[in-house]
């Protein structure tokens, strides 16, 4: 967009179109163009000579507005158009980069979050880990991942869930296994329950039931299954929970996830307070509760089928 005309003369042409048969010719166009009605306000007709003559390059003319009125329009709709070209041809790189590209969530040092992914997934992520992920709109749920964590994944037959963790390929379709990939380049799937497909690319390395494991060597292709017991492997899931500034939603899901009762809100608005609070692994659902309500000023109530969390 060219720079000869500034941000405030721009505004300032637009507020000409105060008038009912030019506005409602503005209005038709920002319709047509998608865009939110600009507020007008009357301008001074000096400057809206000014204005005009700065933008059509000739020198200012004594013609009353009035008589101006279709060439303001035009002009108006040229800079509109100038506008929506700014937006959506010159910015759309940035904005269809943020839908094309997947959500990234990483994990710092000595800390692990939880997740629940577009098809109410739930995620451990263990410390220094990397899950990316999309909105799973496609025929497929995928994800990749990098370091180590826990998935309860949602049942669909339909839509199967696929892990990749570099060229290693975890296909599930409702279970819960363990995922670490670590620096030795050793990938190992630990199944806690349910059944998943492990593969190397298009190779297939294993079939995993529940308490069963493959460890993948990414160097050599070669590939130990054993049959394990799937809780101390996911020992690390169950570990002390530690929230730093972390908002409400993430950390009824920790809870959740740890106590297996669905904790619910009264207002989804509650779920955006933050949280910076340590427990210890023996602390009871009704202690952890307590606390994280008392922080924010709410209160919760116990059921055998929910938790539900609301204001005082």
């Amino acid at each position: 967009m060219s720079d000869d005309i500034s941000a405030p003369e721009r505004s300032e042409l637009l507020h000409l179109l105060n008038d009912s048969e030019a506005k409602a010719h503005f209005d038709k166009l920002l319709d047509e163009l998608g865009v939110s009605q600009l507020p007008l306000h009357e301008q001074p007709e000096t400057k809206a000579r000014q204005i005009f003559a700065s933008i059509t390059g000739h020198k200012e003319v004594a013609t009353p507005v009035k008589q101006m009125k279709p060439y303001l329009y035009y002009a108006a709709a040229s800079i509109i158009l100038l506008i929506i070209a700014d937006v959506f041809y010159f910015k759309p790189q940035t904005r269809e980069t943020q839908i094309a590209h997947s959500t990234l969530i990483k994990t710092e040092p000595k800390t692990r979050r939880y997740l629940l992914l577009p098809d109410s997934s739930k995620v451990i992520l263990n410390t220094g880990s990397s899950l990316t992920f999309d909105n799973f709109t496609g025929k497929t749920r995928e994800v990749h991942l990098s370091g180590e964590a826990f998935f309860d994944i949602k049942h669909n037959p339909q839509k199967p869930f696929i892990v990749h963790t570099g060229r290693i390929k975890t296909t599930v379709l409702g279970t819960a296994f363990n995922i670490r990939a670590d620096s030795s380049s050793h990938i190992t799937v630990t199944v806690s329950r349910g059944k998943v497909k492990v593969e190397d690319g298009t190779k297939p390395l294993a079939l995993l039931l529940s308490n069963q494991q493959v460890t993948v060597d990414t160097f050599s292709g070669r590939s130990i299954s054993a049959t394990v017991n799937a809780a101390a492997v996911t020992e690390w899931n169950r570990k002390d929970l530690k929230f730093d500034d972390t908002p409400l939603s993430e950390v009824a899901l920790a809870v959740e996830t740890r106590f297996g009762l669905p904790i619910v809100f009264s207002d989804p608005a509650l779920k955006d307070n933050h949280v910076t609070a340590e427990f210890i692994r023996n602390e009871s659902l009704e202690e952890i509760l307590q606390v994280i309500t008392k922080i924010n000023g709410m209160q919760y109530a116990i059921d055998k089928e929910k938790v539900t969390i609301s204001s005082k």
